[in-house]
């Protein structure tokens, strides 16, 4: 296993607005809601490199334009609407805050509320009332205070949502340091709709405490020295408050993909919990199928960091059923099985991991999840649901088996065989894909053409890929048992593996690097013989232009070849090469270190009908004359015979 650092792409910046209101029913005419008890809200801003200010607009009821003196920091003591508001059908209360950048990196942000708490209260019918079900929710950025409530409610429109989604209202706007500040309006009202199925017995009232969340993280804005998308996979921070009641049950926070139990209340006061969860990254090492989560989560209570309290907490999270566990880690000490604080237990049925901690933040998790297949449809559907470790536990005969996310196909000493004529075994059919085959066979038996193909994208875009081969055998393919081909970019590494076919290596694509070890290449010419050399080839070739387009040719290669042996052979009179490089194949390099070369009858060591490529075998740089054959024991060249290979 390959120990994964946690990433560098972090989520900088947390902003948490917990803005907790409390409302109760009130029985009359007018079905009013009367506040009836308020949480003060904690306003935590977690900085790191970007800088996010939260502001709120202390104005008066009735102002048209917003005066700069009346924009105030949010703090803690900070309660954004009416304490004293009364809620009742058609009723609007209205906030507004300022999001602003002060620092000098882009950052995306978005607003939801949570709701924290709820009680139910009931109908004199005896009918649930929930509070969640008559108050909506919405954001709007604005210029100037709304004059009405019809246009505060209008200016939110169909992207109210009632109160009961962590999630209520999200977005991914990005605000960048020349921006100017943004301005929303957050508005909370009754629909006048609302009837007398919301009316509660005064002594069953419903009340609700919620939170307005304001994240932020990194934006794809800035570059680097390659591109701005260094940074495309940072997610914001996940944060959820639950207020457990004096005297209150016990009950979960959740926070992304994180959940915590918290304990019954036992006090006469309530306690407030936060969890935050941030810095949360994934990756999946290419070669091993592990997997290796880092996240920092903290739990506050009472706007104080859990830190080695008396209190053994429960902290869940999903990773899939049938993993095996590596290692978790807390604060880079590794945990062990058990229930304790310290420990941790795997549910493999429901994929359940659950650590036990009196302390938080930061947490990895190294897993992984093998995925077994014992034919091609379940090969083909684990491929289309990207599982990036597959097992075979028997042979599997099928066709173009789809590549199209990161994988690692393990044969367990197990064939795939293609029989199809005009076929491709394993088929790369997207870009930046990292594959590893490994102690697998694919055999073409003598009717598949391709055992893997890095395909041309339907796109048209470039398709850069990573192939990973180790003690593997691609054999008894009638035409390129590894292909790749125009508009390709691979880093291709090979080990303890045997390739066969007409051509074992065959690329047109550019600034490929190829490393073979310990392997064996074959190539056998086959074909129908032509006199005018059309199906003379080689067992690595570097594709030419046979089209008259220029950009189906190789360039720019860099091929080492190590303790391998490499073969070339022909049955049919046509000329058959160890190395080969095609009309305008140019500016690649070729080392041999320590190899065998076996040269059949009628062939040769190999041909340069490109420029610029360059030729060394164990230190010693070969000369390659231009346009023909040649063997390495006399360096004398012979004509071009034709236009060898084929550009399919």
């Amino acid at each position: 296993m390959t120990k994964k650092q946690k990433s560098a792409k972090k989520s900088f910046i947390s902003s948490v607005l917990v803005l907790c209101l409390c409302f109760t029913m009130f029985v009359g005419t007018t079905f009013a809601w009367y506040n009836d008890s308020v949480t003060s809200g904690r306003n935590t801003i977690v900085a790191g490199s970007l800088e996010l200010s939260i502001e709120y607009y202390d104005g008066q009821v009735g102002d048209t334009s917003f005066t700069e003196a009346n924009w105030k920091p949010v703090n803690a003591s900070v309660a954004l609407f009416d304490d004293n508001a009364k809620f009742e059908p058609g009723a609007v209360q209205v906030a507004y805050i300022r999001i602003k950048n002060g620092g000098d990196l882009a950052f995306k942000y978005g607003v939801s509320v949570v709701v924290d708490n709820e009680v139910i209260g009931k109908t004199k019918d005896n009918a649930d009332v929930k509070l969640s079900d008559y108050l909506k929710f919405g954001k709007a950025t604005v210029s100037a205070p709304y004059t009405s409530r019809e246009n505060a409610i209008t200016a939110v429109g169909t992207g109210a949502s009632l109160v009961n989604s962590a999630e209520v209202v999200a977005t991914n706007s990005i605000l960048r340091p020349t921006d100017d500040p943004v301005v929303l309006a957050l508005v909370i009202y009754m629909p006048s709709s609302v009837g007398n199925e919301a009316n509660p017995d005064p002594n069953h009232k419903p009340s609700i405490t919620f939170g307005l969340n304001a994240l932020a993280s990194q934006a794809t804005i800035e570059s680097d020295s390659f591109s701005n998308t260094y940074d495309s996979t940072a997610t914001m921070p996940a944060v959820a408050s639950v207020t457990v009641p004096a005297n209150g049950n016990a009950t979960t926070i959740t926070a992304g993909d994180i959940t915590v139990a918290l304990p019954a209340n036992a006090g006469a006061t309530d306690n407030v919990y936060e969890l935050d969860v941030s810095n949360a990254n994934t990756e999946t090492d290419p070669t091993s199928g592990e997997t290796s989560v880092a996240f920092d989560a903290s739990l506050y209570l009472n706007n104080v960091k859990v830190s080695g309290s008396s209190t053994l907490y429960e902290m869940t999270m999903n990773i899939g059923p049938d993993a095996t566990i590596s290692s978790v880690t807390h604060n880079g000490v590794a945990l062990t099985e058990g229930t304790g604080d310290q420990q941790y237990q795997y549910d493999p049925t429901n994929g359940d991991l659950t650590i036990y901690t009196k302390s938080f933040s930061p947490f990895e998790i190294s897993y992984k999840v093998i995925t077994r297949v014992a034919n091609a449809g379940e090969l083909a559907a684990a491929l289309a649901a990207k599982k990036n470790y597959i097992l075979l536990t028997a042979d599997i005969t099928g066709d173009r088996f789809t590549v199209i996310s990161d994988t690692v196909i393990d044969g367990n000493g197990h064939k795939i065989t293609d029989t199809n004529t005009s076929g491709r075994a394993i088929w790369i059919d997207d870009t930046g894909v990292t594959l590893t085959l490994k102690n697998l066979t694919i055999d073409g038996a003598n009717k598949c053409q391709r055992g893997v193909q890095v395909n041309v994208l339907d796109s048209g875009e470039w398709n850069y890929a990573t192939i990973i081969i180790d003690n593997c055998d691609i054999v008894n393919m009638t035409y390129y048992a590894v292909n790749l081909c125009t508009k390709t970019t691979v880093n291709l590494t090979v080990t303890d593996t045997t390739i066969s076919g007409w051509s074992a290596i065959n690329a047109y694509g550019t600034g490929n690097v190829i490393t073979v070890k310990d392997s064996e290449l074959i190539g056998i010419n086959d074909k129908g013989y032509n006199a005018e050399g059309w199906n003379n080839f080689a067992t690595i070739c570097l594709e030419g232009d046979t089209t008259g387009e220029t950009t189906l040719h190789s360039a720019d290669y860099t091929i080492s070849i190590e303790n391998t042996t490499i073969r070339a052979s022909q049955t049919t009179g046509n000329k058959q090469a160890l190395l080969g490089f095609n009309n305008n194949a140019e500016n690649s390099s070729v080392a041999f270190k320590n190899c065998t070369f076996d040269i059949g009858n009628g062939c040769h060591f190999g041909y340069d009908k490109g420029t610029g490529n360059s030729l060394s075998i164990d230190g010693d740089s070969i000369n390659m004359p231009s346009g023909g054959y040649f063997d390495i024991t006399t360096g004398s060249g012979e004509g071009a015979q034709g236009n060898p290979g084929l550009d399919d």
